[in-house]
């Protein structure tokens, strides 16, 4: 199994998105993605495919091929899990809860983004085993990322019921080989488009995108309000695909 770990902001940098992409069978979904792909022409002049992200949603083919993207998502073994944090004060977040008053922000946010992957990885079930990869995520290095998640969900894992990783590597999804985890980036743009509702004449093409999103998965919503209920509830109605909005110890 391939897992693909990938972060998205929105402009103002209020909301954090982490998405996870779990693949069982990677080889047949990026096997039909380069199908889709090339049935709309979307490749470059090499022959290979052309990278497909939720935030160069901004024509109809580009649209057409980030809904492909979902449709295979949807038929395939796949599954997708999103953690969000709003960073405002009214988000009740603060970089102070992650190092010392001495400390600089870059290695406190460091050390935020490896507690969220630890905290979205460590709930992902048991029984997942493979492989991890992220985007070059040299924003991370001040915390060691990749040791740290190496360690924490290698084969003596601290994490009872997370998966066990042979390994974790930083890979350029832009690339043929990793287009698969072109699929989570997509997912993960389609619950910040709720989140923001982005304007003007080519935003419409991310609004459709999010309301397809919404529509093929089977939500009333990609924001928090829906999403504030049990997570029994929310296994047995949305297994495929589930956001957890972060919250403060304390709030309901």
């Amino acid at each position: 199994m391939l897992v693909y770990l990938d972060e998205s902001y929105d402009n103002a940098h209020r909301y954090f998105l982490l998405g996870a992409l779990y693949v069982p069978d990677p080889q047949r979904l990026h096997h039909d993605f380069t199908r889709a792909k090339a049935a709309e022409g979307y490749v470059l002049p090499s022959g290979e495919t052309k990278e497909v992200k939720y935030s160069g949603i901004n024509s109809s083919r580009q649209l057409r091929v980030a809904q492909a993207g979902v449709d295979l998502f949807r038929l395939s073994e796949a599954w997708f899990r999103c953690i969000v944090v709003d960073q405002s004060p009214e988000g009740g977040w603060s970089l102070n809860h992650y190092g010392r008053p001495d400390e600089g922000h870059p290695i406190k946010r460091a050390r935020f983004y490896t507690r969220c992957a630890e905290l979205l990885l460590s709930r992902s079930g048991p029984g997942v085993n493979g492989v991890l990869l992220t985007d070059r995520m040299t924003r991370c290095a001040g915390d060691d990322f990749f040791r740290v998640i190496g360690d924490a969900f290698g084969t003596d894992s601290r994490f009872e019921a997370g998966p066990r990783f042979q390994s974790v590597h930083a890979v350029d999804t832009a690339l043929e080989r990793y287009q698969v985890g072109q699929i989570g980036d997509l997912l993960t743009g389609a619950i910040l488009n709720d989140l923001v509702r982005p304007e003007g004449s080519r935003a419409r093409y991310k609004t459709r995108f999010r309301e397809y999103v919404t529509s093929r998965l089977g939500f009333d919503s990609l924001g928090p309000s829906y999403w504030r209920m049990p997570q029994e509830e929310a296994d047995l109605k949305h297994p495929k695909m589930q956001v957890w909005y972060w919250q403060p110890l304390g709030n309901p």
